[in-house]
């Protein structure tokens, strides 16, 4: 009888515990406006220049070949366009360079396991800038036309 009552008096004391229990929230407000992403902003366009990396031998040339395995493969969905991204990214890593110029590739799938070769030449870019007048002399873009030094618009 003891540890009934024992037992009663400990959940009626924890309840009362938890009753008087308080939760705080605290809230906390700046007045900082923001913009919403319908508004209007311009970004100045940057300009910037590749440099084509020599390698050691003084080719500027490279050919990777990267496997892939057929666990690779499943997880790129069988997918061409990821199985070359993917190569070209490792490639890109292996020169250290930023991109691969004119990029060419051969792809082997066979067995569920692909072979994908990169042909390329690595750069990197230098020499980044606001674009100024100057350098829309040799580049006028407006409008999906392209304006040539003849002055006719070609589309």
């Amino acid at each position: 009888m003891k540890k009934v009552l024992f037992s009663l008096l400990l959940i009626a004391a924890t309840f009362t515990i938890v009753g008087c229990y308080e939760v705080t929230t605290v809230v906390r407000d700046t007045q900082v406006k923001t913009i919403g992403m319908d508004a209007p902003s311009y970004v100045k366009p940057l300009v910037a220049e590749l440099l084509v990396k020599k390698g050691i031998n003084g080719e500027s040339s490279i050919r990777d070949e990267w496997k892939f395995s057929e666990d690779d493969v499943i997880s790129m969905n069988k997918d061409v366009e990821k199985l070359k991204n993917r190569a070209a990214f490792l490639s890109t890593q292996k020169h250290k360079c930023d991109v691969i110029v004119s990029p060419m590739y051969d792809v082997y799938i066979a067995d569920g396991k692909a072979t994908v070769v990169v042909n390329g030449y690595p750069a990197v870019y230098i020499n980044f800038r606001t674009m100024e007048d100057k350098d829309t002399t040799w580049l006028q873009v407006t409008n999906q036309y392209r304006v040539v030094s003849d002055g006719t618009n070609n589309k």
